[in-house]
């Protein structure tokens, strides 16, 4: 007894897809596939076969010694004025403070 088809389309993770039922299909540009339902119906409508997305892009750069001394100077002002001058979000730049208060280099704002 044979195994039976897959689906030849990517999955996120790069893998072959292995739903079931599956359908044989005219790719434009890639010729005939086996491929699932779903991956069937976005050959349909868009036309191309589907592909795996990029990888996530890199992880933003670790804190500098610069950017602590920025953040360490002005304890008390709001991250949103903050984050823009050190090009990092409001949520980094709370979430660093929050790190600099767990390892005692900033001590609790003045409004606590």
């Amino acid at each position: 007894m044979s195994p039976s088809p897959s689906c030849e389309a990517p999955t996120i993770s790069g893998a072959p897809c292995r739903r079931q039922p599956v359908t044989l299909v005219d790719v434009p540009g890639h010729g005939p596939a086996t491929l699932c339902g779903g991956h069937a119906n976005h050959v349909r409508h868009r036309g191309a076969m589907p592909t795996t997305p990029p990888p996530p892009a890199a992880p933003h750069p670790p804190w500098s010694a610069e950017e602590d001394a920025i953040l360490l100077a002005h304890p008390d002002e709001p991250a949103k004025a903050g984050a823009p001058q050190l090009g990092r979000s409001v949520y980094a730049v709370q979430q660093r403070r929050a790190k600099l208060r767990r390892t005692g280099r900033l001590g609790l704002p003045s409004g606590s």
